[in-house]
C-alpha cells in the first residue's frame, strides 16, 4: 500500500510512573542500489527524566 494513503494512527506514550518523559522519533528513507526498492527506517529515541531542563547525554 502506498504510504501516503494509508491511516494515521495516533499513539500515547508516558512513564509508567507518570514522571516526565522526553523521547525524539527519527526516520530516513533510502533507496537501494541493487533493486532499486525504497527502504524504510524508524526509531524512537526515549529517555525518563528526574527534571525537563538536564541535558541529554
Amino acid at each position: 500500500m502506498d504510504r501516503r494513503k494509508r491511516l494515521k494512527t495516533p499513539h500515547y506514550f508516558s512513564a509508567l510512573d507518570s514522571r516526565p518523559l522526553a523521547f525524539a522519533g527519527l526516520w530516513e528513507s533510502t533507496i537501494d542500489p541493487d533493486t532499486k526498492e525504497r527502504m524504510d527506517s524508524e526509531t524512537i529515541i526515549r529517555r525518563a527524566r528526574e527534571r525537563m531542563d538536564e541535558p541529554l547525554p
